[in-house]
């Protein structure tokens, strides 16, 4: 084979393989477009859903107290806790009880406010570990109920467990997230509903080092991003303010790491009508997607 047809082969062969590596990046790009379009909608409907009207009903409704009927429609009683605030040594088993025939109660015990996309209660809850409880209830033609919260201390808390994420090796030394992970976040700066604005921007640390197996994959303080959907101040009337954020991603060796949560936080309304406040170092838990990539863990 004289050295003109070798080059002309080999000239063939590298036009191939950028052919295909043409052809593979073009498919990752679709596919990370599509995650992105997914997520978005996933974001969506979560705000939707999360930041109905605080007297959710009939469009309009305005808060009374006890059940006072308000353009025509009446809010739900607060479920009943069986447990209240106090200092345990033990476990305790919560029982919730709603007042309106056909109610369904919605809680969260990490903090936040619970809307209609959160846990539904179906049975007693056993708390073990410092918590607050919050829940509401919400029934078929009346405003969604005020939240009714409690905390249980725990003078000693059960061990951290290490958090790990699901991986498997990937091209080039890379990890992929084998399946949909939840991630510890916290606040790395105050927001308030008096003060903040839709579209604000709002940064987050990691809380604790994401490991596979003894390896570090994402260090703790590793930074997150995320924005404000919508802040509502304190109204008139004794409405609490609230608060609604999304966590977008976090950067991680010059990457960009999709992630996503929304969450609602609502300021009090017992016994006077506060803005929701979020301190700096306030716990979120965000989701990483399946099939993320991650970059090699340094060696």
């Amino acid at each position: 084979m004289d050295a003109a047809m070798q080059a002309n082969q080999q000239a063939m062969m590298a036009a191939q393989q950028a052919n295909q590596q043409a052809i593979q990046d073009m498919q990752l790009a679709s596919q990370t477009a599509m995650q992105q379009m997914q997520m978005t909608q996933l974001a969506n409907e979560q705000m939707t859903n999360a930041m109905q009207p605080y007297w959710w009903g009939q469009p309009g409704a305005h808060p009374g107290i006890n059940t006072t009927m308000l353009n025509g429609v009446r809010r739900t009683d607060a479920p009943q806790l069986s447990k209240n605030t106090g200092v345990y040594s033990s476990p305790v088993t919560v029982r919730l009880k709603d007042h309106k025939q056909g109610a369904a109660i919605y809680y969260t015990t990490d903090g936040w406010t619970p809307t209609r996309l959160s846990t539904q209660y179906t049975g007693p809850i056993t708390i073990s570990s410092t918590t607050t409880l919050q829940a509401v209830a919400i029934a078929p033609n009346f405003a969604r109920s005020v939240v009714s919260f409690a905390t249980y201390i725990f003078r000693t808390n059960p061990p951290l467990v290490p958090a790990t994420l699901p991986v498997q090796s990937g091209a080039d030394g890379t990890l992929v997230v084998a399946s949909e992970a939840s991630i510890p976040l916290v606040f790395a700066q105050p927001l308030d509903s008096g003060t903040a604005k839709a579209g604000d921007p709002v940064s987050f640390t990691l809380a604790e080092d994401l490991k596979a197996g003894d390896t570090v994959v994402i260090p703790k303080g590793t930074l997150a991003t995320g924005k404000v959907v919508r802040a509502v101040p304190v109204q008139p009337g004794a409405e609490p303010g609230r608060i609604g954020v999304e966590v977008d991603s976090l950067t991680l060796g010059g990457r960009t790491i999709p992630l996503h949560r929304v969450a609602v936080l609502e300021g009090r309304i017992d016994p006077a009508a506060q803005d929701s406040r979020i301190a700096a170092g306030t716990a979120l838990t965000a989701v990483i997607p399946a099939g993320t990539t991650l970059p090699a863990p340094p060696r």
